[in-house]
């Protein structure tokens, strides 16, 4: 598809991104960390799978998702898979809290473009509002983080 965009998408982008009215959505395959840039989805995958002992074919995309429906499907009752999402759930927070992150640059270079009125995420990290208030620390309230499931 890229190789599609032309000078005049280019263009319209450039002149709705002035006018404000662009608001990116952004997924896993933008949210990065680290000097070296680094995907989140497949690092988490990979610890998480090593914390629950479930391998990561080298055929599938290494995603927390891929984790957790492995975990769902290696329970016996509903009440034992809820319990194991559970406690993956803990053990993300847990480990993006005390793993000391912090943002990539492709994450950073995003954040600091002033033209756009609001930030979109699809993921649960916080990897995306700390780029945020680093690139533009002066711009948003205090309160402006908001979650939704």
């Amino acid at each position: 598809m890229i190789a599609e965009l032309d000078d005049a998408f280019w263009d319209q982008l450039l002149q709705r991104m002035e006018a404000q009215s662009v608001i990116p959505v952004v997924g896993r395959g933008a949210i990065t960390f680290g000097g070296d840039d680094e995907l989140l989805q497949p690092w988490l995958a990979d610890k998480v799978g090593a914390k629950y002992r479930i391998e990561l074919p080298s055929n599938v995309a290494k995603t927390v998702q891929y984790v957790a429906d492995a975990l769902w499907q290696g329970g016996e009752t509903t009440e034992d898979r809820v319990e194991r999402l559970n406690l993956m759930h803990v053990y993300l927070f847990n480990l993006l809290d005390s793993s000391g992150i912090y943002p990539g640059v492709t994450l950073y270079r995003l954040a600091g473009i002033k033209d756009f009125p609001l930030f979109l995420t699809t993921s649960f990290d916080p990897l995306l509002a700390r780029a945020v208030a680093t690139a533009q620390p002066a711009a948003r309230p205090s309160d402006w983080v908001r979650a939704t499931s």
